[in-house]
């Protein structure tokens, strides 16, 4: 659930900061444009980061007087203003600030400080959350000890062709990964999750041999200790089916990711056998913080559904630790 937020007024401490600090400038220098330009970028990034986003936009400011400091006024002034107008990442390269990745995947860095890297924009709402117009601020129900942000990839081709999802869902007694159940009797003393958020994307709900995608987020107390006890399989959720454990290529020892064995799906024949429908599934899960973040898909091939699992939960679970940095980090 996402609200719409209101513009917001130039920071007038920031304001007082800029003009006090820009004093010395002297005749020739724009430092109402620097001003209005710091503005801007402040208002965007506030909506990504705020604390980063001010820390970033002062020490621009300071190697800004700086440099200008050290070069003749009237020679100085368009260079500094071009790197003030600058796009941000081209900014915060110039100042040594905020270029750091917070993340990497396969050693390309992912993310600006403060940006969330897979989301290019808001991830599509179920036909309900629209009709219901909850992006006009009406409230979400509760996920549980805390409210989750929605950390969902955008741009993920598999996610594109299903569409915006049919089903949200909200709470804590939910299981962390799609395929579980809770009424195994020999899970009852099994933990927990303390919050939780799903969605569920499918091309045609009629049909078993449909492809889907089931986005699962769960809140933990003990989350090391809850990506353990799912590896073990003895959480209160217990599996429908069973699962094997799977081999994630390059993270086979990382405890804080876990794949599940490719299987093809099947159904009920009438006679006692079971039917194969030729469309695969497997579940991926990263432990990101407190959460433990799960993606169940069902595709055409083996290869497709663990590739497109492994990639919606990995970059769903790098969002969540910028846009929730207290559970979200460790």
């Amino acid at each position: 659930m996402r609200t719409t937020e209101a513009p917001r007024a130039p920071d007038p401490e920031l304001e007082q900061w800029l003009r006090s600090a820009l004093s010395t400038a002297g005749e020739g220098f724009d430092a109402p444009g620097l001003i209005s330009t710091t503005h801007r970028k402040v208002a965007r990034q506030r909506r990504r980061h705020a604390v980063a986003t001010v820390a970033v936009t002062g020490m621009a400011a300071v190697a800004l007087v700086a440099t200008w400091q050290a070069v003749d006024p009237l020679a100085g002034t368009s260079d500094l203003l071009d790197t003030a107008s600058q796009p941000d990442s081209v900014a915060q390269e110039s100042v040594g600030q905020a270029g750091d990745p917070l993340l990497q995947r396969d050693g390309e860095p992912t993310a600006q400080e403060g940006a969330v890297p897979w989301q290019e924009a808001s991830p599509p709402l179920t036909q309900e959350e629209q009709d219901l117009g909850t992006t006009e601020g009406e409230t979400e129900p509760s996920h549980g000890d805390w409210q989750i942000p929605d950390p969902r990839p955008t741009g993920v081709a598999f996610l594109d062709d299903l569409g915006d999802p049919q089903q949200h869902l909200t709470g804590d007694n939910m299981p962390p990964v799609a395929g579980m159940v809770g009424n195994d009797a020999a899970h009852d003393t099994g933990a927990t999750p303390v919050a939780g958020q799903n969605w569920f994307y499918y091309a045609d709900g009629q049909d078993l041999a449909s492809l889907t995608a089931e986005i699962t987020v769960t809140g933990w107390q003990d989350a090391p200790a809850a990506m353990e006890g799912l590896r073990a399989d003895n959480l209160h959720f217990a599996w429908d089916v069973d699962q094997l454990p799977g081999t994630w290529q390059g993270h086979e020892d990382d405890p804080d990711r876990f794949v599940f064995e490719t299987f093809e799906r099947t159904e009920d024949d009438g006679a006692g056998g079971l039917t194969p429908l030729g469309v695969y599934q497997t579940s991926a899960v990263v432990r990101v913080g407190d959460y433990l973040v799960a993606a169940t898909v069902t595709a055409d091939s083996p290869q497709e559904a663990e590739e497109a699992a492994r990639e919606i939960s990995e970059k769903a679970a790098e969002n969540l630790a910028v846009l929730d940095p207290e559970h979200g980090t460790d």
